[in-house]
C-alpha cells in the first residue's frame, strides 16, 4: 500500500469537484510529509509487525454512529489495563511507530494554541483522544477504506457496501482489506505496549464475521440508542464532514445515506451476532448506560470475563461524575423528520420499545 498512489487511484475513479481541488492538494501534502516516516517504519518494524503475536484479541465496541460508542469507550478507558487507538495514530496512521514520541507533543502544543475543538463532538481536541480504525485507514490513503464514502459522499453507499458488508468485492480486494486492517491493528497494539486493545469504529457493527476471521477470540460490546435521536445526531455529524468533502451532495442524499446505512448495519449485526458465544458479547442501551453506568460496567466485565472491575470502580465513579451525560445535544423534531425515521426504522423502534421524543 502506497498512500500517494492509492489516493491518486481514488481521485481518478471518483473525480472530485473542481472547487475542492485545494483540499486535494492538502491531502497530497500530508501524505508526502509522512512518506519518510512510513519508510522508516517499514525499515525498522516490518519484521516485528509480521511476526507479532497478540497477548489477547481486541474488544470491539459496536454501534452505529452517535449511539454512545465514544462515551462508553472513554469511560472504559479509565481502566488503564486497556490499550486503544489514539488520534495521533489515527491521523498519522502510516508512520506513528517512528514519529509519535517526538511529534505528538509538538502537535498537541500547536492544537492547544489554536483552541481547536473536535469537529464531531465539540470538545477541546488533543491527540490522546480515542480515534477510529476506519478513519485511520483513510488517513493512510488506503483505497478501500470505508470512510472514503464521507470524503466522496456521492459514493457513500458504494464504499459502505464493499468495505463494511463486503458485497461486490473481489477476493483480491477482500484479502487486501484484511491484510491492511490486521497490519494497522498490529501496529496499534505494539504502540500500546501489547496491552489488550479496546477499539471502536461504527462500521465494525456490520463486520462481526470479518472481525472473527481476523481475531477468532475477539469480544464485543454493542450499544444501541433511540433511533429518533440517532437520526438527528447523524445529520449534525455529517455537517462536521463538510471540511473533508470532495463532492457536494443535497441534504436528501445525506438523509438517505444515514437511513440506509443504519438499517443495513443493524440487520447485519442481528444476523451475525447469533454466531457469537454468550461470553463474547454484551448488549446495552445508551439510555440504560446513562441511568445506571456502574451497574452496566460491572455487567460488561462479568459477561466478557474481564478482570479488574472492582479495582477500577472508583476511577469510573470519578470520571462519570465529571463527564457523564454532559455532552448531549437537544434536538427539535419536525413531523417530517419523525415520519422519515418511522417509515424506515420502524423495526428498530419496535425492537427497542422506543417512543417518539
Amino acid at each position: 500500500m502506497n498512500p500517494l498512489s492509492d489516493f491518486t487511484y481514488t481521485l481518478i475513479k471518483y473525480r472530485p469537484q473542481l472547487r475542492y481541488y485545494p483540499r486535494v492538494i492538502a491531502y497530497y501534502i500530508k501524505f508526502a510529509l509522512f512518506e519518510p516516516f512510513r519508510w522508516l517504519e517499514l525499515l525498522f518494524f516490518r519484521n516485528k509487525v509480521k511476526n507479532y503475536q497478540f497477548n489477547k484479541d481486541p474488544i470491539f465496541i459496536l454501534g452505529y454512529y452517535r449511539s454512545g460508542t465514544t462515551h462508553l469507550q472513554e469511560v472504559l478507558l479509565q481502566d488503564k489495563s486497556f490499550g486503544y487507538l489514539n488520534f495521533y495514530q489515527t491521523f498519522f496512521s502510516v508512520g506513528f511507530l517512528c514519529s509519535e514520541k517526538v511529534l505528538k507533543p509538538v502537535c498537541n502544543f500547536i492544537i492547544k494554541l489554536t483552541g481547536f475543538k473536535h469537529p464531531a463532538h465539540n470538545i477541546p481536541f488533543h491527540f490522546a483522544l480515542p480515534g477510529e480504525e476506519d478513519v485511520g485507514m483513510v488517513s493512510s490513503g488506503f483505497k478501500l477504506a470505508s470512510n472514503w464514502g464521507q470524503v466522496y459522499p456521492k459514493y457513500f453507499k458504494h464504499y459502505f457496501k464493499r468495505t463494511v458488508f463486503f458485497d461486490d468485492i473481489s477476493d483480491d480486494d477482500y484479502q487486501s482489506f484484511k491484510t491492511e486492517f490486521k497490519n494497522y491493528i498490529t501496529r496499534i497494539s505494539m504502540a500500546n505496549g501489547d496491552k489488550p486493545l479496546l477499539l471502536k469504529s461504527p462500521p465494525q457493527t456490520g463486520r462481526i464475521k470479518f472481525l472473527k476471521e481476523v481475531f477468532p477470540n475477539a469480544k464485543f460490546i454493542y450499544i444501541r440508542r433511540n433511533p429518533y435521536h440517532v437520526f438527528k445526531s447523524n445529520l449534525k455529524l455529517w455537517k462536521s464532514f463538510y471540511g473533508q468533502h470532495l463532492h457536494e451532495i443535497p441534504q436528501t442524499e445525506i438523509e438517505e445515506n444515514i437511513l440506509w446505512s443504519f438499517d443495513k448495519s443493524l440487520e447485519s449485526y442481528e444476523q451475525m451476532k447469533q454466531k457469537i458465544n454468550s461470553n463474547e458479547l454484551y448488549e446495552v442501551s445508551y439510555e440504560d448506560f446513562l441511568s445506571n453506568p456502574l451497574e452496566e460496567l460491572e455487567k460488561i466485565y462479568n459477561t466478557l470475563e474481564i478482570p479488574g472491575f472492582e479495582q477500577n470502580r472508583e476511577k469510573f465513579k470519578t470520571y462519570l461524575g465529571q463527564k457523564h451525560g454532559q455532552n448531549r445535544a437537544k434536538y427539535d423534531f419536525s413531523e417530517e423528520s419523525l415520519k422519515k425515521v418511522e417509515n424506515r426504522w420502524a423495526k428498530w423502534i419496535k425492537a427497542g420499545n422506543y417512543q417518539r421524543p
